[in-house]
């Protein structure tokens, strides 16, 4: 017989598993009788999509399917505000689960991240000419050891 084992403290489904069975209460009623571990029950979680969880109630004695929020989230208006969202908590207005790429914007329209061109190409030109005055000081210095014959 199948169990199904759930978090103590949340209720959160964690694995399957097989029952024993007891060989002494199945002995004296005759009836086969299966032992049940605790945070266990014999009751089969239901099926559920991604991004939910299910959570055994066990004072109902049922399964419940609930949104998992839980990981990091980045705030819209500054992606280098992120945190990591506990389980239970509702995700706070102004936050999402998406991960924002390299020089990010909110795109609120679409309800996801776009890249930021604008910003992008400042940084890419910024990129291209400290690489350039890198290049001009070396050959200054260069020259110089050249002029004063230690090249």
């Amino acid at each position: 017989m199948k169990i199904y084992n759930y978090d103590k403290e949340s209720g959160e489904f964690l694995s399957e598993g097989k029952a024993r069975i007891d060989p002494m209460t199945s002995e004296q009623t005759e009836v086969l009788t299966w032992l049940l571990p605790a945070n266990a029950t014999f009751i089969e979680p239901s099926v559920i999509g991604e991004g939910f969880i299910n959570l055994f109630d066990n004072e109902k004695q049922e399964w419940r399917a609930v949104a998992d929020n839980r990981g990091n989230i980045y705030r819209k208006s500054d992606v280098f505000e992120a945190f990591h969202n506990k389980f239970g908590e509702d995700i706070p207005e102004g936050y999402t689960r998406l991960v924002p790429p390299e020089f990010p914007i909110w795109n609120e329209a679409e309800g996801k991240w776009d890249v930021d061109l604008v910003r992008k190409e400042a940084v890419e030109k910024e990129e291209m000419i400290g690489q350039e005055m890198y290049r001009l000081v070396r050959d200054m210095a260069e020259a110089n050891l050249k002029a004063q014959g230690k090249l």
